[in-house]
């Protein structure tokens, strides 16, 4: 079960780390003049809502491969012209911010640094389209069922706290991996060793 409520009517310190989040990919889909729908989801979310700002890099999806396409296509325009403007790679200046793309299996890779963001990675994800809700039924952690939307609605699990737990259907050979993150760099807790036990 998901609850969805307005970011914009939270307050304190977990909203200013939501919105720092949220600005950081904005800024960066402003930069490459993509417009279209996506939504935040997963391990960056967790951490802000635990109060910690643990994280390198922030899972964006999209609600379909046409939007997914549409941002990639932005993002490749945008790194082909800085490129021909600066002969340096996708450097747009000295004070500007800098974008670099890679291409995974799962995703690609959009790092992003400059004024407005330490080194953040925006992992675009290519292996699952669709809303919120679909996706995140999907995750291996439990815990990390929480997205933000572009157009600025949180929705989280009813199952959201700081016990982690893991999705038994869903574990993959890098769920383990994830399982040391968030125990030892977000904030969440497993007592008695459930989760560990079970993947």
């Amino acid at each position: 079960m998901f609850i969805t409520q307005d970011i914009n009517k939270l307050t304190g310190e977990v909203k200013d780390r939501l919105d720092a989040i949220l600005v950081i990919t904005q800024r960066a889909f402003d930069l490459v003049k993509y417009d279209g729908p996506y939504f935040i989801a997963g391990g960056s979310l967790f951490s802000a809502t635990m109060g910690k700002d643990d994280y390198d890099n922030v899972d964006v999806f999209f609600y379909s491969k046409i939007d997914y396409d549409d941002a990639l296509e932005k993002i490749a325009t945008y790194v082909d012209s800085a490129l021909n403007l600066s002969g340096e790679g996708s450097d747009t200046g000295d004070n500007g911010p800098h974008i670099n793309l890679c291409t995974f299996k799962t995703s690609t890779s959009l790092a992003v640094s400059g004024p407005f963001s330490d080194d953040v990675n925006l992992e675009l994800r290519s292996t699952h389209f669709g809303f919120p809700e679909e996706i995140m039924r999907k995750f291996d952690i439990v815990n990390a069922m929480i997205a933000l939307t572009s157009s600025d609605e949180l929705i989280t699990s009813t199952k959201l706290d700081q016990n982690l737990r893991v999705n038994l259907n869903e574990i993959v050979s890098t769920t383990i991996d994830g399982y040391f993150k968030y125990t030892e760099r977000k904030g969440a807790i497993d007592p008695g060793m459930n989760a560990l036990h079970g993947i």
